[in-house]
């Protein structure tokens, strides 16, 4: 699930990427028992865009015609969910935004910081495998080590009003959530205030982290860094 009909036409363009990935790799294994892929659920682009299968309206425009002006109430696309939590023990699936943040796993600001990683986009980072987030033996996340580091006026982009930054750090602030801001902030003041060094050690180790904890107890033992 994800992606809207967005102006610019970026979500479909993904989605047609990803659907032909699957197609190719489908026809790839075909004759081989290695890989098995069956798409049960598939609500992305229109199929999660709330003014096209809604219908509902979230914004009111006014428009000016030559007779007379009026208001009238537009729907504005903007997805319905942008990611689903499964409860694995009931079955039950909400939409993630109505799960409260102590529910979304641990160490969240530190895996937030990942979207501000030079590495993340440096055309020498390693894009080509899955990038595995949990273990089913030890019910851990897993975060493997990635460098971050503090960016050039980073003070005067924390210092902008929430408008402002929306703008310089969403590629659709008009459908970001409510505390959007306020969490890029925290990012940007771990950028500022933590050293690499401090979370992965020098030695770049990955993190292990049972769900069962306070992110901000640093002594507490179920934060585990294991070597590569």
């Amino acid at each position: 699930m994800g992606g809207y009909r967005d102006k610019t036409a970026q979500s479909s363009a993904i989605t047609s990427h990803v659907v032909r990935l699957f197609a190719t790799l489908a026809a790839e294994y075909a004759s081989t028992t290695t890989l098995t892929m069956e798409l049960s659920t598939c609500a992305v682009t229109s199929l999660n865009d709330q003014a096209f299968l809604l219908g509902t309206n979230t914004t009111t425009t006014t428009t000016t015609t030559k007779n007379n002006n009026h208001s009238n109430t537009m729907p504005q696309s903007r997805p319905i969910a942008g990611g689903l939590s499964l409860n694995i023990t009931t079955g039950t699936i909400h939409y993630l935004s109505q799960v409260h943040e102590s529910l979304r796993g641990p160490a969240s600001t530190l895996r937030r910081v990942r979207l501000w990683s030079p590495a993340s986009s440096s055309p020498t980072s390693n894009t080509s495998t899955l990038m595995v987030v949990h273990t089913t033996t030890d019910e851990c996340v897993v975060v493997s080590p990635f460098e971050f580091r503090p960016f050039a006026d980073l003070d005067l982009l924390m210092a902008l009003p929430d408008n402002r930054m929306l703008r310089y750090t969403s590629t659709s602030p008009e459908c970001e959530a409510d505390d959007f801001c306020d969490l890029v902030r925290e990012s940007f003041v771990f950028l500022r205030d933590v050293a690499v060094g401090d979370v992965f050690g020098s030695r770049r180790r990955t993190m292990m982290c049972d769900d069962n904890h306070d992110d901000d107890d640093d002594d507490d033992n179920s934060l585990r860094t294991f070597p590569l």
